[in-house]
């Protein structure tokens, strides 16, 4: 489950964001926007929702990008 720590990714529910696929983000802070559960990373400039990112087993990553 993400919450506050967690390190994610972005999965291919959304194609909004592209620039930051395969970049490993640190979850900052998490909230609703309507309905909508979102969380705040350390590197997007807003809030994404928390279904569009696939949490990252600790010590791994994607593709070898780090954020």
């Amino acid at each position: 489950m993400i919450g506050v720590g967690s390190r994610v990714v972005l999965n291919d529910r959304y194609r909004d964001r592209r620039e930051y696929c395969g970049t490993v983000m640190t979850v900052t802070r998490l909230g609703e926007l309507g309905s909508c559960a979102v969380a705040y990373t350390d590197l997007m400039p807003g809030p994404y929702a928390i279904d569009g990112f696939d949490e990252v087993e600790e010590g791994g990553d994607t593709d070898g990008q780090e954020g």
